[in-house]
């Protein structure tokens, strides 16, 4: 079946464009009636819903979603109705084209859980979890609430980390950049300058000649292994579960940025799991489901073991113990004791909020001087290796006279 990428009038007078499957154009047509949309003119695609379900969707961009369906559902919309609207006005086209085939679907007779979760590239499945649980309720205001919840805390983690890695990559690229351009363009013409010096070079100097050599004589071999390397280690983590587990095992042992990861990790779970508990998921399917937040598998590996002891009548909070902090067990077995489940763990997410955000705040402070320094550092020993020998010279020069 062919893609068609199209524009449409909406009863508005908003022009609306999408793309969208169809037999031809009449049925295009129709499939646009149905979204309260008059087709204007289209064309054939090559891009098909196989190739949209592909791709990712920002997570800012789900939270600001989810905001909208809130507030529609707030003023009392309907839902196909407020998803019509939110579908004619949005500007980004991979949730456009994406939210016009669930509207589709679901005027169809699908039902919004099913409909979401055809993409779960673009709706991860704790919102799916959370979404199927709210349309069994049948409150999909409330359900919209919590899925804000969720998209704000998840586009807060990944900007943190993000926030957390781009200074300290710039430097480093930028140590890399001036490093490489020191040992392939300026050394190599000032070494057969020092050779012909009559003297013995200073060690540095020595150093720095070999370490320019080797350099020339590695990069172009670097640039082969390491993308190659990296996909094999890419094709190795996503088919095989060990190899996966070693990878992400060795991240969280990484200095300074391990600690990072591992409570980003921890702050995406705690606050998915205390939404798909509040939405009145039981304790294994909300583990169960909160579990993918992690994005580590050695971390869903020991969550696993978790799912395990609490099937087994374990406690919530003894099946924890060594997993969470002591601070977190405390309170899991507070809310255990007086039925309050819910409110220890959103306490617990807002405390691992607080946590990433000092954490992250400190490794940057440590990280921003530090690297500075190895920059400073590297760009020193090259001068001096250089200029050294060459004031040497001179000075025996001048003494002799």
């Amino acid at each position: 079946m062919p893609a068609y990428s199209y524009r449409a009038v909406h009863t508005s007078g908003i022009i609306a464009r999408g793309d969208r499957q169809a037999a031809n154009e009449s049925e295009l047509a129709q499939h646009l009636t149905f979204s309260g949309l008059e087709l204007i003119d289209a064309r054939i695609k090559k891009e098909n819903r196989t190739a949209l379900r592909l791709r990712r969707l920002p997570p800012r961009k789900l939270a600001v979603f989810c905001t909208q369906m809130e507030d529609m559902l707030k003023a009392g919309v309907s839902f196909t109705d407020g998803l019509r609207e939110i579908t004619v006005s949005e500007d980004n086209r991979l949730l456009r084209d994406t939210l016009t085939d669930i509207l589709q679907d679901i005027n169809h007779g699908t039902r919004i859980a099913k409909a979401f979760a055809t993409y779960d590239r673009l709706f991860p499945p704790v919102f799916i979890a959370i979404l199927q649980s709210g349309e069994i309720s049948g409150d999909l205001h409330e359900t919209f609430a919590q899925l804000t919840r969720y998209a704000e805390s998840r586009a807060k983690t990944t900007e943190q980390l993000h926030r957390a890695l781009r200074y300290p990559l710039f430097l480093m690229l930028v140590a890399f950049g001036v490093v490489s351009f020191m040992m392939v363009m300026v050394v190599p013409k000032v070494t057969s300058f020092l050779n012909t010096i009559d003297s013995q070079l200073p060690l540095m100097t020595r150093i720095l000649i070999t370490a320019s050599d080797v350099f020339a004589e590695l990069w172009w071999r670097l640039l082969v292994v390491l993308p190659l390397f990296g996909l094999i280690t890419a094709f190795l983590y996503k088919n095989s579960e060990r190899t996966a587990q070693t990878i992400d095992s060795l991240l969280l042992r990484l200095p300074l940025l391990g600690n990072i990861i591992h409570k980003l990790a921890l702050a995406r779970f705690a606050h998915s799991f205390a939404i798909l508990f509040q939405s009145g998921i039981g304790i294994v399917a909300s583990l169960r489901s909160a579990k993918v937040t992690l994005s580590n598998h050695a971390l869903e590996a020991i969550m696993d073991d978790v799912v395990r002891q609490v099937q087994a009548g374990q406690s919530l909070s003894l099946a924890m113990t060594g997993t969470l902090p002591s601070f977190a067990i405390r309170m899991i077995r507070t809310g255990e004791r007086s039925g309050k489940m819910h409110k220890s763990l959103n306490d617990i997410a807002t405390a691992y909020d607080r946590e990433v955000t000092d954490v992250t705040q400190r490794v940057i402070g440590m990280l921003e001087p530090a690297l500075t320094i190895m920059i400073g550092g590297i760009l020193a020993w090259v001068v001096l290796a250089v200029l050294g020998p060459i004031y040497s010279s001179i000075g025996k020069i001048t003494g002799g006279y």
